[in-house]
């Protein structure tokens, strides 16, 4: 069977180009509640990596230096797993978890790890890791439900004569979809004096960062009391999320800040039709930022409704478009150090990764998703504050990315408490805005 493997678009090139420094994985993970059998997981995992070339290939550049997918080892990768008692669960999934994003994949090889941590008959963690180039968020949760369906011995796939292919690249998904390459997608960066406002250069001198994690839970009763918080002031979750983070960040600024550039992803699916349905894999995410203002006393609820009406302008504009086409990437590479860091690696203070409401086929199964978190590596480059959002069982789930030792574990901790006590300060109607310290 001839396989349709092809070049990189520009988004996939500039995920590529970051691969030795892990820059560019993405981290999701699973806790899960139900019976699992460890002996027949790696024949389940092995089969499921046949029915996707998805999970076979590797990346390189040819002598063109042209970067190019390619057919990787196609023998089965191996699942890490690791049976650990009670009180040591919680710790080793937070540390695999962490060390995951900072593991590099390498070149011509399968861009995509597993790790199992398991303890007891009914309670385990399921953490997959891929290369930005080959999934986005949504993509790494559907394939991680996948796998779930396929160890609670469900069709977790069509039994196919040839595995799906690898779906074509944004560029050319996106060829008949109009956009304005004047509508630029991001907002103007933070300067490097403002983004020392959040990081210890003292500390971080040696380039050596690593991703410090941290996960954030409400209950489905505290989740269904913030939607209708969001509903009542006609405002998304999403937009109560950046009004959060704003707010947080502002707390931690020393000195204060009163302007925020906070990045943001906007799925694109809706804009083009995969050629296969059950075929969903790849990274159809767009970019953009926003620029949000606080001010000693803005609420917020001031800061959600900025963020609303900045992410609809965003979206109105078409400027998130632009991002998975290749003819805006080589025009942006005329703009002065269009894709340069400051200081540390940072873009921005802030961004929000929210993959919304999340169904699971597995939902139902005797093995099934409890709580779920996602990040991506943030030591390379990223944001300061990163934050990963998905709502799973009625639950929100957020996870805290932070990049040590620019932001210290203190700072880290902090942050988490702020970000958990302002998210619960909108359940309460007659409450005042926090007093910000």
């Amino acid at each position: 069977m001839k396989l349709d493997l092809r070049s990189l678009g520009a988004t996939e090139r500039f995920f590529a180009e970051m691969t030795p420094s892990a820059g560019m994985n993405v981290v999701t993970l699973a806790w899960l509640s139900g019976p699992l059998d460890l002996l027949s997981l790696p024949s389940k995992i092995a089969r499921l990596q046949q029915q996707l070339v998805l999970l076979q290939v590797g990346i390189s550049q040819d002598s063109k230096d042209t970067w190019r997918f390619v057919m990787a080892n196609t023998s089965a990768v191996p699942v890490a797993t690791y049976v650990v008692p009670q009180q040591q669960f919680t710790t080793t999934v937070e540390h695999e978890m962490a060390t995951q994003s900072q593991l590099a994949f390498s070149v011509n090889a399968p861009l995509w790890r597993l790790s199992l941590i398991s303890s007891g008959r009914e309670k385990h963690a399921l953490i997959l890791t891929l290369h930005h180039t080959i999934c986005d968020g949504r993509s790494a949760v559907t394939l991680l439900d996948t796998i779930i369906c396929a160890l609670n011995n469900s069709p977790a796939l069509a039994v196919l004569s040839q595995p799906y292919p690898l779906n074509p690249s944004l560029n050319t998904l996106l060829e008949s979809v109009e956009s304005d390459f004047a509508q630029v997608p991001f907002a103007p960066r933070q300067s490097s004096e403002a983004l020392q406002s959040w990081i210890d250069t003292h500390n971080d001198t040696t380039g050596l960062r690593y991703n410090q994690l941290g996960f954030i839970t409400f209950t489905p009763e505290q989740t269904s009391q913030m939607l209708a918080a969001c509903r009542e002031h006609q405002l998304t979750l999403n937009a109560l999320l950046y009004g959060a983070l704003a707010q947080c960040l502002y707390r931690a600024a020393k000195p204060k800040q009163t302007e925020m550039t906070l990045g943001g992803n906007i799925d694109l699916r809706a804009l083009f039709a995969l050629p296969e349905p059950d075929n969903p894999f790849g990274c159809f995410a767009g970019m953009c930022s926003i620029l949000l203002r606080h001010a000693p006393q803005t609420s917020l609820w001031a800061l959600a409704e900025q963020a609303k009406v900045a992410f609809d302008a965003a979206i109105s504009s078409g400027s998130y478009i632009n991002t998975g086409k290749d003819a805006w990437w080589e025009a942006a590479r005329n703009i002065e150090n269009p894709g340069a860091s400051h200081d540390q690696g940072r873009f921005s203070p802030g961004h929000l990764s929210n993959l919304g409401r999340i169904t699971l086929k597995s939902a139902h199964q005797p093995l099934h998703i409890t709580h779920l978190f996602m990040t991506a590596s943030q030591h390379f480059v990223g944001a300061t504050y990163w934050l990963g959002a998905a709502c799973v069982n009625e639950r929100l789930c957020l996870t805290l990315n932070t990049s040590a030792p620019g932001i210290s574990a203190t700072a880290h901790e902090q942050f988490k408490r702020d970000l958990k006590q302002v998210l619960l300060s909108a359940l309460d109607r007659e409450a005042l805005p926090l007093e910000v310290v």
